[in-house]
């Protein structure tokens, strides 16, 4: 579902009450990331309702890798979400944003030892991802004469039909215990009194578009919830991870929040389990936008290049995944001339492309373009590759908007004269 608080009136682009256009003649700098306030509500709204509805006991919590601008997360801590972490500097962020250390979860496939020391001292639940987390988690614990608990990472082995890169459950991905060595981590737990299991984790991947491989998940996760039921532990939370897509292109499949939650209801009602859900990109995805300026046009044998000032400093998805989003100018003329072009960065690299082969109309230096969809894996991808100075964020409430995170005047500090003498 396409944001309907980014629109167009005679063919300039709005967010919300604010005309893009007319905000950057107020000299504001290209590029920079714009975030619509009432379309993260209205995801977020979407979300609670159809759980409100289902009738199982549940929390949401927003995947903070996706987008961890302070402001944002404020703003989903006080519409009562929980929050995913993955290490210390993001559980950092979270509190200082407003979450509860009891509505929290870290996950990660190599959490250090500072990481786990922090999310038992907070008592935040730890998803374990191998053999290895586990005995460490039990180390630390009886060292801070604390009790941990977790929950146990289980790939399930099921394909999400997406890129290779956003897949987590298949035989090949890093994450995750092995169902056939889920016998030896319920060996070690028997040995490990400073570990409470509370039940399993269960990912998948991102980007999902189909309900089949939700209900495949949901299906596998209670078949191994049941067995440790009847190996005697008392399992009471399920965490079904996160995954769910949004449409890029306009005739992209997808599936809705709420046809999700009802589609798992019926199982999840019947296990009566406490399921987590970690929505990442469907609350926010959608919500978010870049603004970008053309530096030139040019013209190669058999090609034409639209140079513009964004780049996969900016936006990666597209160089790393080969992920598509709209590219379109901030003020479309109905008759204008068109043509083909590859959408380019600045950055001295091959692969920096946000669009390849795009029928565009022909711009000029220091017009506007959009990129659409970027409020997800935007920002919290950025880089500094080529010395790019991180960019600003804005934030759009009705005829409002509030600078988020100012643009970066100067490189950062970040160098010492001397590390290590011997």
């Amino acid at each position: 579902m396409h944001s309907s608080y980014f629109h167009r009136i005679d063919g300039r682009l709005f967010a919300e009450s604010i005309d893009i256009r007319g905000f950057v003649k107020e000299a504001i700098p290209t590029p920079f990331y714009l975030y619509s306030r009432a379309q993260i509500l209205r995801n977020i709204t979407l979300y609670q309702q159809a759980l409100k509805r289902a009738g199982f006991a549940h929390t949401l919590c927003f995947a903070m890798k996706a987008n961890y601008n302070p402001h944002i997360l404020s703003f989903m801590a006080k519409q009562g979400l929980g929050v995913v972490v993955v290490n210390a500097c993001e559980f950092k962020q979270a509190k200082n944003a407003g979450f509860n250390a009891g509505d929290m979860v870290m996950h990660g496939n190599g959490k250090t030892r500072h990481d786990l020391t922090q999310a038992i001292t907070h008592h935040v639940l730890l998803s374990v991802d191998s053999l290895f987390d586990l005995t460490r988690i039990h180390e630390i614990a009886t060292a801070l004469g604390c009790q941990a608990q977790i929950l146990l990472r289980v790939n399930p082995h099921i394909d999400p039909q997406v890129h290779p890169y956003i897949a987590t459950a298949l035989d090949e991905s890093k994450f995750g215990i092995a169902e056939n060595d889920l016998g030896q981590a319920l060996d070690l737990l028997a040995h490990m009194p400073r570990i409470t299991l509370r039940g399993i984790h269960c990912h998948i991947g991102s980007a999902i578009d189909s309900l089949a491989p939700f209900l495949q998940a949901q299906d596998k996760a209670l078949m191994i919830c049941n067995a440790l039921k009847n190996k005697g532990f008392k399992i009471d939370t399920l965490d079904f991870g996160g995954g769910l897509g949004i449409a890029y292109a306009p005739k992209d499949p997808m599936i809705l929040a709420d046809t999700l939650i009802d589609a798992l209801a019926p199982g999840f009602k019947q296990a009566n389990l406490h399921v987590i859900f970690e929505p990442g990109r469907s609350l926010i995805g959608n919500a978010g936008v870049i603004i970008s300026r053309v530096i030139g046009v040019k013209k190669q044998q058999h090609k034409n290049f639209m140079v513009i000032d964004a780049s996969m400093c900016q936006l990666l998805r597209p160089p790393l995944y080969q992920a598509f989003h709209r590219i379109e100018p901030v003020v479309q003329m109905h008759d204008a001339r068109t043509s083909v072009y590859d959408i380019v960065g600045p950055i001295c690299e091959s692969s920096d492309v946000l669009g390849q082969n795009r029928d565009m109309p022909v711009l000029n230096e220091h017009d506007l373009v959009v990129i659409w969809d970027t409020g997800a894996y935007g920002m919290s991808m950025a880089s500094r590759y080529n010395l790019q100075l991180f960019k600003a964020e804005y934030w759009v409430e009705e005829d409002r908007v509030f600078c988020i995170r100012k643009e970066e005047q100067d490189l950062p500090d970040l160098f010492c004269h001397v590390a290590y003498s011997a």
